[in-house]
């Protein structure tokens, strides 16, 4: 086969969708949001948020997520997980500790932040 490029492999079928899934799925919630100096840091942000958000989606638990913007460089993030050890599991991957290595390292990109997580009663009582 000289001069007719590499062979490929033929595809596998994909398999079939999962479930689809909403918060109202979750048993366990993360809030959290950083204010960052301007757009360069949303720029060296990018760089490490979309591998990680792709690690997190394939996580087992993971349910859904989502982002919003608070002017002027705001950026906050809700997410939804199965259970609290499946949100636990995302915080512990290598991706988002390198993430959050890099914002609280020093002020250069971030100024502030914070994070909640809520976890639902597997009983369905509001907490006192």
């Amino acid at each position: 086969r000289p001069g007719r490029g590499p062979r490929r492999r033929p595809r596998r079928p994909l398999p079939p969708p999962a479930a689809p899934r909403s918060p109202v799925d979750a048993g366990a919630m993360f809030v959290g949001a950083t204010r960052y100096r301007g757009p360069h840091s949303w720029a060296v942000l990018s760089r490490e948020w979309y591998p990680m958000v792709a690690a997190m989606r394939r996580l087992r638990g993971y349910v859904w997520h989502g982002v919003y913007w608070e002017p002027p460089f705001t950026l906050g993030t809700l997410a939804f997980f199965a259970t609290r050890d499946d949100l636990l599991a995302f915080a512990r991957l290598p991706q988002h500790r390198r993430l959050m290595r890099w914002i609280t390292r020093d002020r250069r990109h971030g100024t502030a932040g914070y994070i909640r997580i809520h976890v639902a009663d597997p009983a369905g009582e509001a907490a006192p």
